[in-house]
C-alpha cells in the first residue's frame, strides 16, 4: 500500500473491541472524581505507604494460544500439541501494597467441588475456591476479603485502604459492612476501568508513589 510507504510510522493493527458504554463510563470527570476521593482519604487519615493496598483479578486459561512456528511453505495444515483444544478459565485474585508486599493469592476454579490437588505447588498461604462460573462474584469477594483480613490483619491502630476496580461484585452491602468492621477503607475506580489495559493501574501506583515518597 502506497500510503503505508509514505508514512512508515503507521502499521496495520487488529483493534480490540470496546463498547460505547465502557467508553462513556470512563472519562475525565469520572477519573477526576476517583482521584479526588483518593486524595481526600490520604489527607484525612494519613495512611502510610505500607498500608495502601490494591486488589485485582486476572483470568488465566488452562490452554495457551500456540505461538508462531517455522513450517514448510505451502503447507495446508500446521498443528501444535496442547493439553486440550479448548480450556477453562481460572481467576487469580492478587493483592499488593505500595512498598511491594504481596498478599497470598486466591484461586477461583471453574468447578462444583474443590480438589486439594489443584493447590499443589501453589504459593504459601494461597487459598482455592470452587465456582460454577470461574469468575468473581459478590459472595466470592466476601471470601477474598476475609482472606485479605486474615493475611494483613488491619486494626484500629493500623487501618488499611484498598483500591479496587469498579466491578459490581466489589460493591455489595455485605462487603462494605465487613470492611468497615475490620477498619478497611474501600476505594473503587469508575466501573469501566475494570476493562481497560493494565497501564491504568500502573498510573494509580505511580501516583501513590509520588504522594508517599515525594509529597506531590
Amino acid at each position: 500500500m502506497s500510503i503505508m510507504k509514505r508514512y512508515p510510522e503507521l502499521s496495520l493493527r487488529c483493534p480490540e473491541a470496546t463498547s460505547m458504554s465502557r467508553l462513556a463510563g470512563f472519562n475525565k470527570i469520572q477519573v477526576g472524581q476517583f482521584f479526588d476521593v483518593l486524595k481526600g482519604e490520604l489527607e484525612k487519615k494519613k495512611f502510610g505507604a505500607n498500608q495502601m493496598y490494591n486488589i485485582d483479578e486476572s483470568g488465566i486459561t488452562t490452554v495457551q494460544t500456540p505461538g508462531k512456528i517455522i513450517a514448510r511453505r505451502g503447507a495446508k495444515q500446521v498443528g501444535r500439541v496442547v493439553s486440550a483444544e479448548k480450556g477453562c478459565t481460572t481467576t487469580v485474585v492478587c493483592g499488593m501494597n505500595t512498598v511491594g508486599v504481596y498478599v497470598a493469592p486466591m484461586f477461583i476454579y471453574k468447578r462444583k467441588n474443590m480438589n486439594n490437588l489443584l493447590m499443589k505447588h501453589c504459593p504459601a498461604g494461597a487459598v482455592g475456591i470452587p465456582s460454577p462460573s470461574g469468575w468473581m462474584d459478590s459472595s466470592l469477594f466476601i471470601t477474598n476479603l476475609k482472606h485479605f483480613i486474615a493475611c494483613v490483619k488491619p486494626s484500629r491502630s493500623n487501618p488499611v485502604p484498598v483500591i479496587l476496580d469498579g466491578h459490581q461484585s466489589h460493591k455489595s452491602i455485605n462487603a462494605v459492612e465487613l470492611a468497615r468492621e475490620n477498619h478497611i477503607t474501600l476505594v473503587t475506580t469508575c466501573w469501566a476501568s475494570a476493562y481497560l489495559p493494565a497501564y491504568h493501574h500502573i498510573y494509580i501506583l505511580y501516583y501513590l508513589l509520588h504522594v508517599f515518597f515525594f509529597g506531590e
